[in-house]
């Protein structure tokens, strides 16, 4: 091969050989052994098939290049070098020599560096594996996240940053019966209208570092709005998605449908209602026929078995409370209240209950009281005060000989629960004993429930081991905690805390606060003291007005089917030097309220043919007219029911106090003696007004409380007549708001307007159309149009016959 050639192929990285039709080297370049199987092996006379193995066996491929049948034939891709760090590769391309003279029996070899190409290639080539690996892995992880999602129970909701549902799964479709095409691109309040309240914002935080870090909106109970517009209870989740990809940003919802849990929760309920009903009715009739019993004349050997039923029907009543109040506890049902009341006030009450108990044991009990202690402070009276007599009470039991100390300690701590809320205070209890002591290694036994120190304590001290464990929950519900610290046959000291919001003096409207000596003995019943307050909110006249407690004397209707019931009742009120007609159930009762004016009735709320409940509303749908005495009397629920729900639903049916059975004479005294001071300065007010005001419920037959309107306006005329001529400008147009609302079936906008009809109602005494607000409220929360006319035209009426007496006046 020429020179200029020769050069030119090196140039090119290509190097030759011209072999002949032995397979022998003729020629080569010069370079031709930097692709030689073995080094410096190529040479002049060389057999190729050496110096290039790849060539054996292929001899039928050189005779058909010779003899003209083939044009070339081509070996790409040999690897000469495994070095990953100096990889080499070449290609092999074998043609017929072209000389001059064209009878020459020979063969090129050109053999070019094709490292590059392959190198190229193979990395082409294995991103091209990888990329289908993670392309199939993606897929898989898509079908395995989309199985997980399609199987989940709970509804999953997906939307973009500014809240448009962009995916849901099978379990959301289910529960808001849309299809997912109907969703797609709506917001999320479509379905979740509260969601804004639990807003969750992505902040401007480098995501590449806070990516596993999602913030998350915890288990909040609302209602979601299905299709159909009806609403269904539920609790979500939300929390934010944050990628790199904004794409890929967005909430995810998880929705889960609460229906069965409330209504177990509400079969729950009233089980536990039931039970409380059942089981203490029969106890409250054995501990009032004790009771009534101590007061005849008893052998001291009968006065000793009474004794002993009255305390076992007690003993056996706590029991059956601790279990009520546990069980509601677990099922996250117990609610505090928030109320403000006199520190001071709730230790003594405890610890004047307790007293005869430490003084037949010879113990003192002290309270060690401090000026600086908070006078007034906001919280559950009720509950802390359980908590203390259960401390107390165990104090006492298991100290024989020695005292009992009760001190508290207040300090401000930005860390609890409370410290949102201005003049928030961490108060601290401690109740000291010098008893039998607890062994350091079973303290922690003490907080459980159903357990205590050891079995041998059960048989001696007696007890269900629930009372501590209730303690316990309950101060954290308080927002505070409890502990003990005991030495063995020296003594215990069990600390407790709550957090709770302390009212300034100057601003705690001069409430009273007992001497232990003060302590009334009447308030020994939470319901009393915390009715009693709102009643004499309800009924506040100067105290000038109120008459000699002896001047007048008290009608009162027992409505009672139970007999034994019945015959307790009616011996405690004549032990107290009152006097009962008797009526078996709600029907009765209401025919008695048209012929005998009675200034108070004892209400049971379960009886036959009608209930308490349904008896109290008859009665506030009433007219003061329809009275024997002119104006609707006191109704206090008296029943076994001592869930909380059970209370409130008699305070919500209108009736204005409560009394748990069993039924303690000194609570019921308490009872009647306020009452009865209530309602005789009402009657005292009415019988010394001088002029028939514009209002005087014996002259005008509306469907109004007059007692609730003197008592807004101050006994002032022109302020009642201002009153009711803005209420009805109020009313008016919310009514023509509703019956559009009806007609577009816009329930959303019913439920408001009569809600706000209602509560306007509500505050002015107009009782019936209160109720029937009330009706249809519950109407538009079901989403009924059927049963709306009737209750507007009621609605309607009332307003116009309001309307016609103003013009009049």
């Amino acid at each position: 091969m020429n020179s200029f050639l020769t050069n030119l192929l090196s140039v090119c990285g290509i190097e030759y050989l011209i072999i002949d039709e032995k397979l022998k080297i003729i020629e080569m370049s010069l370079g031709l052994n930097h692709f030689a199987d073995i080094p410096n092996e190529a040479k002049p006379g060389q057999d190729v098939r050496i110096v290039f193995p790849e060539l054996e066996g292929i001899e039928d491929i050189f005779d058909a290049i010779l003899q003209g049948e083939q044009d070339n034939f081509e070996l790409k891709g040999i690897m000469r070098s495994q070095d990953p760090a100096s990889p080499l590769y070449i290609d092999i391309r074998i043609t017929n020599n072209l000389p001059e003279d064209h009878s020459s029996n020979r063969l090129t070899i050109v053999v070019e560096d094709a490292t590059e190409r392959m190198v190229l290639e193979q990395s082409l080539f294995q991103g091209a594996n990888e990329a289908n690996l993670l392309l199939r892995n993606l897929k898989a992880s898509k079908q395995y996240i989309d199985q997980i999602v399609t199987s989940m129970a709970d509804a999953l909701l997906v939307t973009t940053l500014s809240g448009e549902i962009k995916k849901m799964n099978y379990a959301a479709q289910i529960l808001l019966l849309y299809n997912e095409i109907e969703l797609i691109g709506q917001p999320i309040a479509k379905v979740i209208r509260e969601v804004n309240k639990y807003p969750l914002t992505i902040d401007d935080t480098d995501i590449s570092h806070s990516q596993d870090i999602n913030p998350l909106v915890k288990e909040v109970e609302t209602v979601c709005y299905t299709k159909s517009g009806k609403t269904i209870p539920i609790a979500f989740s939300s929390s934010i998605v944050k990628t790199e990809i904004e794409h890929f940003q967005g909430y995810v919802y998880i929705l889960r449908d609460m229906t069965e849990r409330k209504q177990a929760e509400l079969a729950k309920q009233e089980f536990l209602a039931m039970i409380s009903h059942e089981v203490r009715t029969p106890i409250a009739s054995v501990i009032g026929m004790a009771g009534l019993l101590q007061y005849t004349e008893l052998t001291a050997e009968q006065q000793d078995f009474v004794e002993t039923i009255y305390t076992s029907g007690n003993s056996l009543l706590k029991i059956i409370n601790d279990f009520l109040d546990f069980s509601k506890i677990q099922s996250g049902n117990l609610e505090l209240e928030e109320e403000p009341f006199g520190l001071r006030n709730c230790i003594h009450e405890a610890l004047y209950m307790l007293a005869p108990t430490a003084r037949e044991k010879g113990l003192k009990l002290t309270f060690l009281e401090t000026p600086e202690l908070a006078t007034t402070i906001v919280g559950d009276i009720t509950r802390l005060r359980q908590v203390l007599i259960n401390l107390l009470s165990n104090a006492i039991k298991f100290t024989e000989t020695g005292s009992i100390e009760v001190s508290v300690i207040t300090r401000k701590n930005s860390d609890i629960n409370h410290s949102s809320v201005v003049n928030t205070e961490e108060i601290q209890f401690s109740v000291k004993d010098t008893g039998i002591g607890i062994p350091r290694d079973r303290l922690e036994r003490l907080f459980k429930a159903f357990s205590q120190v050891n079995s041998s304590i059960t048989r001696q001290y007696g007890g269900t081991g629930l009372g501590l464990a209730i303690c316990k929950q309950l101060c954290e519900l308080m927002g505070g905690r409890i502990w003990v610290e005991s030495e063995l046959n020296v003594g215990s000291t069990f600390y407790f805390t709550i957090a709770a919001s302390v009212i300034p003096e100057e601003s705690a409207g001069g409430s009273a606060v007992f001497s232990q000596q003060e302590i009334p003995k009447a308030i020994e019943s939470p319901q009393v003291e915390q009715l009693a307050f709102k009643s004499q909110e309800l009924f506040s006249v100067p105290e000038s007005s109120s008459p000699s407690p002896d001047f007048h004397k008290l009608r009162i209707l027992l409505t009672e089917d139970n007999l034994v019931n019945q015959k307790i009742a009616l011996k405690q009120l004549k032990n107290l030097g009152y006097s009962a007609d008797i009526a078996n159930n709600g029907k009765e009762a209401l025919q008695l309220l048209e012929k005998i004016p009675y200034d108070l009735i004892l209400m049971d709320c379960q009886m036959p043919i009608l209930d308490g409940l349904e008896t109290t509303k008859q009665i506030h749908r009433w007219q003061e007219s329809s009275f024997a005495s002119g104006r609707r009397p006191v109704v206090i629920a008296m029943t076994a029911n001592a869930m909380k729900q059970d209370k409130q639903m008699c305070l919500d049916a209108g009736m204005d106090d409560y009394l748990s059975k069993p039924v303690m004479k000194e609570n019921l005294a308490a009872m009647l003696e306020h009452w009865k001071s209530v309602i005789f300065r009402a009657k005292e007010i009415a019988a010394t007004q001088q002029t028939v005001s514009t209002t005087d419920v014996d002259s005008v037959d509306l469907p109004i409380d007059w007692e609730r309107l003197h008592q807004l306006s101050e006994n002032n005329p022109e302020f009642e007549l201002e009153l009711l001529q803005i209420f009805v400008e109020d009313i008016q147009p919310r009514l023509e708001v509703i019956k559009i609302a009806i007609a577009t079936h816009d329930f959303e906008q019913l439920t408001l307007q009569t809600h706000q009809i209602k509560g306007a109602s509500a505050n002015m005494g107009v009782i019936t159309m209160h109720l029937a607000a009330e009706k249809l409220e519950q109407l538009a929360y079901d989403q009924e149009r059927r049963g709306t006319t009737d209750l507007i035209v009621e609605l309607e009426e009332f307003v116009k016959r309001i309307q016609e007496f103003l013009i009049r006046s």
